[in-house]
């Protein structure tokens, strides 16, 4: 199974809107217009299978001149199987080289988005609001010393 990644422009804002509907991510907006307004303001890239269709996407939001947040979403029935170490080069090296951030940060919503955020090195910098809602980051320090930065094993 070979699959193509890419930034999303405007007409695959619709299939990602969709995406997150179907898969309950928190806080979409019902109505695809209200989620366009905030996809146009991001920078966003999506996985496509054979077919063309988008099974994941990961979007740098909330965009700062050192600092955004990062989401990520993909289809349950390829949870697991399209994250690899080379995805995750291109997400690192978009947020650190393309857009020059100094850090990104995530809030997991639930275990299984905390593991893997810790499995990749972000660390744990604070508790967001009554909800208890955890902010984690990974800085450009950081990724220089992974073993997802090209040249380090």
């Amino acid at each position: 199974m070979t699959m193509q990644l890419r930034a999303l422009k405007g007409f695959d804002f619709y299939a990602l809107h969709q995406m997150m509907l179907d898969e309950k991510f928190p806080e979409t907006p019902k109505y695809f217009q209200k989620a366009k307004v905030f996809l146009d303001d991001c920078v966003c890239y999506g996985k496509f299978n054979d077919e063309g269709c988008l099974i994941a996407a990961f979007i740098f939001g909330d965009l700062g001149k050192e600092t955004a947040f990062l989401d990520v979403i993909c289809r349950g029935n390829v949870k697991g199987k399209w994250l690899s170490r080379k995805v995750i080069r291109f997400i690192m090296d978009t947020a650190f080289k393309y857009l020059n951030l100094s850090y990104i940060w995530v809030q997991p919503q639930n275990k299984i988005s905390l593991h893997l955020a810790s499995a990749f090195g972000f660390v744990f910098v604070s508790e967001l609001g009554s909800e208890g809602n955890i902010k984690l980051v990974f800085t450009r320090s950081m990724y220089k010393q992974s073993k997802f930065y090209k040249g380090n094993k």
